[in-house]
């Protein structure tokens, strides 16, 4: 539309308020305010913590057995990516071997593995589930059984 009164109508451009130069000029500076603003937010309120939080529940829990993942999510990747950049002088946190005893999975869902234990861990909108075989199954925070 923009480019049919470009081509028709060129005295609007020329002498008025929709000259080119005054309304690039505003859309740019208010793409950058919302992003300065909004984008900030989105990342605090809807990522980054939620993410710190499960991370930071899921080290708790493990203690000092391994975490491993079958969560190749968004979720999952974030949140084993946020323990791993916190434990450099640990092995990074791979797929289970076929018969580990005492450990703790990140997984998609409940079966993805057979276990003593599972949990099920909530942020807003993102969901982990947790497997657990072992020792780290003592802890109250984890259903016996399958679900």
């Amino acid at each position: 539309m923009a480019t049919y009164y470009l081509i028709h109508e060129p005295a609007l451009f020329q002498n008025g308020i929709l000259r080119p130069e005054r309304w690039v000029v505003g859309l740019v500076l208010l793409g950058l305010g919302v992003s300065a603003v909004g984008y900030p937010v989105y990342q605090q309120r809807v990522r980054g913590d939620n993410y710190a939080r499960m991370a930071n529940q899921i080290e708790a829990l493990a203690g000092p057995y391994p975490i491993y993942t079958l969560n190749w999510s968004s979720v999952g990747l974030s949140v084993v990516a946020l323990i791993d950049s916190r434990h450099f002088d640990r092995p990074a946190i791979v797929s289970p071997p076929s018969r580990f005893t005492d450990g703790l999975v990140i997984a998609f869902t409940p079966r993805d593995l057979p276990g003593n234990g599972w949990a099920e861990l909530e942020g807003q909108a993102e969901q982990l589930m947790l497997i657990c075989r072992g020792k780290v199954c003592a802890d109250p925070f984890f259903h016996s059984g399958r679900p």
